[in-house]
């Protein structure tokens, strides 16, 4: 707990521009902390060897548009993250929470819809885990309390898992445990590898360097990055790497030019900026 205080703190002061959404991340990971103890249950009843059997046809682990699960311990936490919206949204908060308590259906209505892939993949990577406006000056908290609610649920069985995940050899561009697109695009070690990165679930598995990870361009002609600020490219720790084939983007963090270990939600919090521009310039 006080190494999260004190990461929080840190990119507190280093990003004051971003207070209010990191203030409002600590509130959600405080809330996780919190109920560790039921976050550990197993709602997916998926066997090792279903796993295996299911990353070598290709397939993630669990597609929620498709693979259900019976369990409340989801609903029950995502009941206690309202209190996150309380404060600014009292009568909307009141009666979302009605809605979701006198309709079994409610909650799994909403989380259908939620990881839906009746949508293309480029038009899926406009449900992110942040949805932004055009002015990103306040977040949408649904949805991002919706994931938050099977977050770590998908991030034990990414734990419990990962061995089978990373022997699986997985390379597509979406997330081997629970089948979004890829949040974010991360270089490590002085090889400069590069992996990806889900929020969902905190997976993160190998990725071509120049690979678009929506349609799987790889020709450099159509790939593409830019960066924003002051800072020469070559040193830029942030860049956002764009496909001209598919009109997609992807941010990218060179994690070698950090001083500490980052902490892939509160970075993607505050590379706003860089998804606003990438959106201005007609990605997705």
């Amino acid at each position: 707990m006080v190494n999260t205080i004190e990461t929080f703190e840190r990119y507190r002061k280093e990003f004051p521009h971003y207070l209010e959404f990191i203030e409002t991340l600590q509130q959600i990971v405080l809330l996780r902390n919190e109920n560790v103890a039921a976050h550990k249950k197993d709602i997916f009843s998926l066997t090792q060897s279903d796993a295996i059997q299911k990353l070598k046809e290709g397939r993630p682990l669990i597609n929620l548009h498709n693979d259900l699960f019976a369990d409340q311990e989801p609903e029950k936490y995502f009941l206690k993250l309202l209190s996150i919206t309380e404060k600014d949204h009292p009568e909307a908060t009141a009666e979302l929470r009605k809605t979701i308590t006198t309709d079994e259906n409610a909650y799994r209505d909403l989380i259908t819809d939620l990881f839906s892939r009746k949508t293309s993949l480029a038009q899926n990577k406009n449900q992110r885990i942040l949805n932004i406006d055009e002015h990103a000056d306040h977040l949408d908290l649904i949805p991002l309390l919706l994931h938050e609610s099977l977050k770590p649920f998908f991030s034990q069985l990414t734990k419990d898992l990962k061995q089978v995940i990373e022997n699986s050899g997985w390379s597509q561009g979406i997330c081997p445990a629970c089948s979004r697109p890829a949040d974010l695009s991360l270089i490590r070690e002085e090889e400069g590898k590069r992996s990806l990165f889900c929020l969902q679930c905190d997976c993160e598995w190998p990725y071509k360097r120049m690979q678009c990870p929506s349609c799987g361009e790889e020709d450099q002609q159509k790939l593409s990055y830019f960066t924003l600020g002051d800072t020469d490219d070559k040193d830029a720790k942030y860049r956002v790497n764009i496909c001209r084939q598919c009109q997609s983007y992807i941010k990218n963090i060179d994690t070698r030019k950090s001083k500490n270990e980052i902490n892939p939600e509160i970075e993607n919090l505050i590379t706003l900026h860089l998804d606003l521009q990438a959106m201005k310039e007609g990605f997705q």
